[in-house]
């Protein structure tokens, strides 16, 4: 099965902290897309992927703050949106207001956003 986001070293930011944190998103949205059809372990992965996205916004923070990155408070900003926006996916999920897929869509979605980022 073709993955449905792959990695690209050409996307590295050159801290390798980091760049292991955003390999592990590729990992958990290529997990979710694999599982998008389960619904067990689709909204399962979601809330992982959530979680995660979390710990990484925080630990991608304190590196930015300890090292007086210029655009810290823009690029927190961005965080808070993004998180905002993956609990909004979750909730309209147990809500029953999207299928697994769209979920999944949805989530990739804001994830790959955050790279860009």
């Amino acid at each position: 099965m073709a993955e449905y986001l792959h990695w690209d070293p050409g996307i590295r930011v050159g801290i390798e902290e980091i760049d292991l944190e955003h390999q592990t998103f590729v990992l958990l949205i290529n997990q979710l897309d694999r599982q998008r059809n389960n619904p067990q372990m689709a909204p399962r992965l979601l809330q992982a992927l959530a979680k995660y996205a979390t710990f990484h916004f925080q630990s991608e923070e304190n590196l930015m703050y300890a090292n007086g990155y210029p655009l810290f408070e823009e690029h927190w900003k961005l965080h808070l949106e993004l998180l905002e926006h993956l609990n909004n996916i979750l909730l309209r999920f147990h809500g029953g207001k999207i299928d697994s897929t769209s979920c999944m869509l949805a989530a990739c979605h804001s994830a790959t956003k955050s790279r860009a980022g």
